[in-house]
């Protein structure tokens, strides 16, 4: 992955389930690494601030290989509190709600509507919303109220970011819930002012992505990003540019 725009920009790849590496101007930014990957590479951890976001530590979330990137590598970690940490790696702990200042990058917390929390980052002039398992999660076992209760979860944490614009929003798209997959997506798409959402959460399972993506054919805002190593560039000038791979 190599950044290719000298503008107001970034390049997302997508490397497994919720875990992506995203290259802006100057920084290097790694959300929810779980499986070992070809494209983290020294020549991708060098040159460039580091930081690695960990929202929860599902083993589809977090994988303490991360933590030998400090060895070769000047790394910067964001985890949520419950995270194993290492004692020699350069670490900030979060949980919900918090603000801080990490490598020059702004980072908000959500919660979660299952472990850990969300991140708001801003970067380089670009505004990124990782969900982690920040999701609508209407189970067909659970009871009506349960359903109802997840629904009122979910929108309460995402009504927080009613009041920002987001370029570059990761999202879950969760087979396992059948006909509801998409419910998350669509709210998002419909409540909060957002560029372009990029599915996650669906492990090996891309048919519901590229099911959503037919549906949404006319909602240019969604994003794709289906085989292990995709990646889509985006010039946010004007904040309304299409991706471009």
């Amino acid at each position: 992955m190599k950044f290719k725009d000298s503008g107001q920009g970034c390049t997302v790849q997508y490397l497994f389930n919720s875990g992506f590496a995203v290259e802006t101007q100057s920084n290097i930014l790694i959300f929810d690494y779980c499986k070992r990957s070809e494209y983290i590479t020294d020549k991708l951890l060098s040159g460039k601030k580091v930081t690695v976001f960990v929202t929860h530590d599902h083993s589809d979330h977090f994988n303490s290989i991360i933590y030998e990137w400090s060895k070769k590598h000047d790394v910067c970690y964001v985890i949520d509190e419950n995270v194993d940490k290492s004692p020699n790696a350069n670490i900030y702990t979060v949980k919900p709600d918090e603000h801080l200042f990490v490598n020059d990058i702004s980072i908000k917390t959500l919660g979660s509507t299952d472990r850990g929390v969300s991140f708001l980052v801003k970067v380089d002039d670009v505004t990124i919303f990782h969900s982690g398992d920040l999701n609508w999660w209407k189970w067909k076992n659970d009871s009506i109220q349960t359903q109802r209760q997840e629904e009122l979860d979910y929108k309460n944490e995402i009504h927080k970011l009613l009041n920002q614009h987001i370029d570059i929003a990761f999202i879950p798209v969760d087979p396992r819930l059948g006909e509801f997959y998409d419910l998350a997506a669509k709210y998002f798409a419909e409540v909060i002012s957002v560029s372009n959402i990029i599915p996650m959460h669906f492990t090996t399972s891309p048919k519901s992505v590229e099911i959503i993506a037919e549906k949404w054919q006319l909602r240019p805002k969604f994003v794709p990003l289906l085989l292990e190593g995709q990646t889509a560039t985006f010039k946010l000038q004007g904040r309304s540019h299409p991706p471009c791979s």
